[in-house]
């Protein structure tokens, strides 16, 4: 396998986050419900409508279900789409209740901020792994103005059934806090050790394929390399992984101290079984959607097979236009790693960096990205529409 698949899929997975709901290869359907859409490549292997008998209030929830009989690799979403106009230059508070059930491997429930560019776009997910009753989720963002949409909905992957209602969007004050961007963007680099564990079991500030597909992320406290934990990430046995398929953890800082600089990221993998390889990675993002400034996954120097704790480590030139940092560990294919110790440091120009990879200037271009948008545009509401389901 060649290094641009590798490169392609970690550039872009994020690069498309944004815009994935409504680009061309994705299917639009009626949802049967006023001012929501049913999206999605696999869109028309899920069904959505209003559901009298099961909610929250009122009168009424909206329903998005499976129709296929088996578990296979497919999503969709049911979704909202509103122009930003109203939202410019505020802080907004998203609010929702969500129930699941028969999951085979998740549910969540959604929000992005969609803007023309990467600096000024922003989004977040709430991730279901079980069967729940009903449970609201919040999310508190600030809206740039230049943002254009603001999408939200439930995405359902595999089988199962997930409900929504009593949905709500409203202006809040600055001291109500972001939990977007203090969850994406942050400013120093912390918990490079996995100290911090969230509440669900998963090392504070990180996050990645987090049984949305084919791994799990979990702090593991039984195995590390100092300290009391680690970061673990294996691939889940009860489904095919296809080739190439790989799963991450990743943590991501803004670059602000270290811009103009060259940096080494170095930490402790150990790994089990592996199927393919695994190793360190770091991605340095420019302002425009798609573009790399610096890339390294340790694809020509990787690691195979069962290996105890070993230090590794990725040097890349940050840019002065560096607008983000992505990094963390990453497995293909089947397996178990566990990541420790991370360390960043300043360096001289006499060490080497590890990759010479970039995007080379290109871009997800201006035309693209105004296609995107006009896409969503024939989708998109002048104010939130049906939010409790009732009309």
């Amino acid at each position: 396998m060649k290094i641009n698949i590798y490169s392609f899929w970690l550039t872009f997975a994020a690069t498309f986050l944004l815009l994935a709901h409504c680009r061309s290869s994705n299917r639009v359907i009626d949802s049967h419900i006023k001012g929501w859409i049913l999206s999605g490549m696999n869109a028309k292997q899920y069904q959505s409508g209003i559901d009298k008998n099961n909610k929250h209030s009122g009168n009424a929830s909206a329903y998005l279900s499976s129709t296929m009989k088996k578990s296979s690799d497919k999503s969709a979403t049911l979704m909202q789409i509103v122009k930003a106009d109203i939202y410019r230059g505020k802080r907004i508070r998203l609010t929702g209740w969500v129930k699941t059930g028969n999951l085979d491997v998740g549910a969540s429930f959604w929000m992005e901020i969609n803007s023309k560019t990467r600096e000024t776009s922003s989004g977040g997910s709430k991730w279901i792994n079980s069967n729940t009753d009903w449970k609201q989720f919040t999310f508190v963002v600030d809206v740039d103005t230049s943002s254009v949409y603001v999408m939200f909905g439930i995405l359902l992957k595999d089988t199962g059934k997930v409900w929504i209602d009593d949905v709500k969007i409203e202006t809040v004050g600055l001291d109500v806090e972001s939990n977007i961007e203090k969850n994406r963007k942050i400013q120093s680099i912390s918990n490079l050790s996995f100290e911090n564990i969230s509440d669900n079991g998963t090392p504070v500030n990180w996050w990645g394929s987090v049984k949305n597909n084919n791994y799990e992320i979990t702090s593991d406290q039984s195995v590390f390399h100092d300290g009391g934990t680690s970061a673990c990430l294996k691939s889940l046995s009860s489904i095919k992984i296809s080739k190439g398929v790989f799963g991450s953890i990743t943590g991501s800082i803004l670059p602000d101290s270290l811009k103009g600089k060259r940096v080494r990221m170095s930490g402790w993998l150990k790994t089990e079984n592996l199927s393919d390889q695994a190793g360190l990675w770091m991605r340095v993002d420019g302002k425009n959607w798609g573009e790399v400034l610096a890339f390294d996954n340790m694809y020509k120097r990787p690691i195979k097979g069962t290996t105890d704790w070993k230090k590794y480590e990725v040097v890349l030139d940050v840019s002065k236009d560096a607008t983000n940092i992505n990094f963390g560990a990453l497995m293909v294919g089947k397996g178990k790693i566990w990541f420790d110790e991370i360390k960043f440091e300043v360096v001289g120009n006499d060490i080497p960096v590890t990759s010479n990879y970039t995007s080379k200037g290109k871009t997800i271009s201006e035309r693209q990205i105004k296609k995107h948008l006009k896409q969503n545009s024939q989708f998109a509401n002048e104010v939130p529409l049906n939010m409790d389901f009732e009309g």
